[in-house]
């Protein structure tokens, strides 16, 4: 691999702090761009010679939760849940996903997904 394409070239700060353990995270949560997410993801990790972990923005433990965890953004925001002109930046997919579940949202790119014993959901 150049130099140029080490870890520490494309995280200098991070990856100094723990050597051997960079990774490049690629959420589930990417949204509508969830392709050109993962196709970039994939290639700063293939760059850097990194491993890829499939991660979920997790903002709740159970997709239940979503509401009240609305109301908690509404309280922070000064805003109300009525009010149609407020911003959503959330989604009732952001739960903390079981490895099943996991492994079943990045079952079209097997590489993201480790062997089952290492398999975790990672809280970001």
């Amino acid at each position: 691999m150049p130099a140029s394409a080490t870890p520490s070239a494309c995280s200098p700060r991070g990856s100094g702090c723990f050597p051997g353990a960079f990774t490049s995270s690629c959420s589930a949560s990417a949204g509508r761009s969830r392709e050109t997410y993962i196709a970039g993801a994939l290639a700063l990790a293939a760059r850097c010679g990194a491993p890829v972990v499939a991660t979920n923005d997790v903002r709740f433990l159970k997709p239940e939760q979503f509401e009240s965890h609305e109301a908690r953004v509404c309280i922070h925001d000064g805003t109300l849940l009525a009010d149609s002109g407020r911003v959503r930046r959330y989604s009732r997919q952001q739960y903390l996903r079981t490895p099943q579940e996991m492994a079943a949202l990045f079952a079209d790119v097997p590489r993201h997904w480790p062997t089952p014993w290492r398999s975790r959901a990672v809280a970001v």
